[in-house]
């Protein structure tokens, strides 16, 4: 049950600001270039044609970071587009949830924080490619794999326990804005994400970890450029 559940929450993440410091909601459509709360750690991020840009495709962690209070049931929801990237058959992208202190160089892990990491690296893990793994980061230099989802704490090891399916890796899709939606209970570690082939339907899945509080989230990419619009985090209607 376990794998279904990591594979599940995952899995979408493939697919102005009116907010302040420690703000409880951010909404926006990066119509604004001005991101002067932000903290952009690594990577090369910018504000384009009304969407937040990584494009350094070099990188191999490149953090943004922006701070909003998270606490009980939160909703995570953003359009994520694909520029370029993974060519050399190696990229990633995911999004660090309740982050207390996010880092503010460039670094293996990203404070106190879960990180939701959808993989491409088929010479490390084979077919098909992509897979789901959850990471619990305990501080800037200290991350693994969660032991509660995954076998072990090492990527290397146990980091292709959660293949995508085919039918979310179809290659149409690679010019396809991906809705990600996303409703996680921080207090039981039980969510619903939602398909974004599908928005009437949902799985439920666990992160691995419980009573979950944060200041910030921050989005995260390996040696790929993304778009990122129209994003709503704040708590759960």
């Amino acid at each position: 049950m376990k794998r279904t559940f990591v594979l599940i929450v995952i899995l979408l993440c493939i697919s102005s600001l009116f907010s302040f410091a420690q703000s409880e909601i951010i909404a926006t459509n990066f119509s604004s270039p001005e991101l002067s709360d932000a903290v952009e750690a690594s990577g090369k991020w910018h504000v384009e044609d009304g969407s937040l840009v990584q494009e350094d495709t070099e990188e191999a962690m490149a953090i943004w970071s922006y701070p909003v209070k998270q606490k009980g049931i939160m909703l995570y929801q953003f359009d994520l587009k694909y520029i370029d990237g993974g060519e050399d058959d190696f990229a990633g992208f995911g999004l660090h949830i309740g982050v207390d202190k996010p880092a503010k160089k460039r670094s293996w892990g990203n404070g106190k924080s879960v990180l939701l990491w959808l993989t491409y690296d088929p010479d490390q893990y084979g077919s098909p490619g992509f897979f789901a793994q959850i990471y619990t980061s305990n501080a800037n230099s200290k991350m693994g794999l969660n032991p509660e989802i995954h076998n072990s704490r090492n990527p290397l090891k146990d980091g292709d326990e959660y293949p995508i399916p085919e039918l979310y890796l179809k290659e149409e899709y690679i010019e396809s804005t991906i809705p990600v939606k996303m409703i996680i209970d921080l207090n039981t570690g039980i969510g619903k994400l939602y398909d974004p082939l599908d928005s009437s339907y949902y799985y439920s899945f666990y992160i691995g970890q419980e009573d979950i509080e944060g200041d910030y989230v921050s989005l995260r990419t390996n040696s790929l450029a993304v778009a990122i619009d129209n994003v709503m985090i704040k708590p759960a209607e």
